[in-house]
């Protein structure tokens, strides 16, 4: 059974051209999105499209049930944040300041597989 949740996006100017979708994003100093390059920084949300550009559109998925590209297998009930490329890694006792993008509800098998996250993004304590 597919797990569905109503999604909810905003855009932003993009950094640059990414072509990978499914991947934790952020803003930048510069109020660009951007992929999320350490576990420590904020997740906005999913990135949806492939802006091919600086300055053009990226969606981003903040709410709902959104896919997210593994790094690494990641099971049910994981909280799941992002390795330095933005793919979504599991981690069932996050460490001290780590940014969570949200909990795990259909696992992923391994690396370059699709979890499904309910976005819910926090950082745990430091």
């Amino acid at each position: 059974m597919a797990v569905t949740a109503q999604p909810l996006y905003f855009t932003l100017p993009s950094a640059g051209s990414i072509s990978t979708p499914n991947r934790w994003v952020t803003v930048d100093t510069a109020g660009r999105g951007t992929l999320v390059s350490a576990a420590t920084i904020n997740i906005l949300g999913a990135l949806i499209n492939k802006p091919t550009a600086q300055d053009q559109a990226m969606e981003i998925q903040f709410s709902g049930v959104a896919e997210i590209e593994a790094g690494a297998a990641i099971d049910e009930t994981m909280a799941v944040y992002s390795n330095s490329q933005g793919f979504g890694l599991g981690f069932a006792a996050p460490g001290a300041g780590t940014a969570i993008g949200g909990i795990c509800v259909k696992a992923a098998s391994g690396s370059g597989a699709i979890a499904q996250v309910l976005l819910q993004p926090f950082k745990t304590p430091a």
